[in-house]
């Protein structure tokens, strides 16, 4: 297809959020010095841009600067399954916000619950989602709870959802201003607490990738003295396993930080 026939869907846009501008700069410099090397997902049928938003955009202010990318066409029964496509993509990125990473959990959450009408489908869906993303029921719940509250800040303050979370509000500060009055909502919104600040989502990402690398390497250390002193694999097996819960506990309390 042409990229001329690509339709732009808002509310797939406003789910990707914005480019830190030096995530921005460093795609930019690569698209310009190496081309597109990854292709564009559209939509098949429908002609919607699905992956390839911030390249989409890149192409329309550097026109006849790079040759045009390679588009893949891929089937979805919907617009959830759409969504729920990108969102599984986007939270594989090291770089997302904690305040994406809640949202997206959130709007997985809400669209598994949707396709199950039983009366334990919250329940359900939350150990779905948690076992998709590899997060905690408790890091699905939270997120969920997120989503709802950014969701009603958006409807009474006509700021999109999209928005409030690049701001990177934090769900604590989500839950205040969802609680207040309507009409006070965006008022709260401006106050200097809730203006948009440098995310932390990088600097707990990095000590917890240390962390991790570490703690492998002490479970190697361990496992082979035990084997060197006649221990036998079940006792290796053990420790391993205590790490990985160790391991688990803490990327519960890094989901905290939103």
């Amino acid at each position: 297809m042409k990229i001329d026939d690509i339709i732009i869907d808002p509310e797939f846009k406003d789910l990707l959020g914005k480019q830190e501008p030096e995530e921005r700069e460093a795609l930019e410099e690569s698209i310009l010095a190496e081309g597109f090397t990854d292709p564009w997902v559209v939509w098949r049928g429908q002609n919607i841009l699905v992956d390839g938003h911030n390249r989409y955009e890149i192409r329309e202010e550097s026109a006849g600067l790079v040759d045009d990318p390679d588009i893949i066409e891929m089937e979805f029964a919907d617009r959830d399954a759409v969504k729920a496509w990108i969102i599984k993509r986007q939270l594989g990125r090291r770089n997302l916000s904690n305040a994406r990473r809640a949202y997206f959990l959130g709007e997985l959450h809400k669209m598994c619950a949707s396709a199950d009408s039983g009366r334990q489908s919250g329940a359900r869906s939350r150990d779905v989602v948690a076992a998709q993303t590899g997060v905690g029921a408790r890091t699905v719940d939270r997120g969920a709870a997120y989503k709802r509250d950014v969701d009603a800040i958006a409807e009474n303050t006509g700021v999109s959802a999209g928005e409030l979370v690049d701001r990177k509000i934090t769900q604590t500060q989500a839950r205040a201003i969802a609680a207040a009055p309507a009409g006070e909502q965006a008022a709260m919104l401006d106050a200097p607490a809730i203006a948009p600040a440098r995310d932390t989502a990088l600097d707990l990402q990095k000590a917890f990738d240390t962390l991790q690398k570490k703690t492998i390497q002490a479970v190697n250390s361990i496992s082979q003295v035990i084997l060197a002193q006649g221990g036998d694999g079940a006792l290796s097996q053990a420790v391993e396993r205590r790490f990985a819960q160790t391991l688990q506990a803490i990327a519960e309390w890094r989901a905290d930080a939103i």
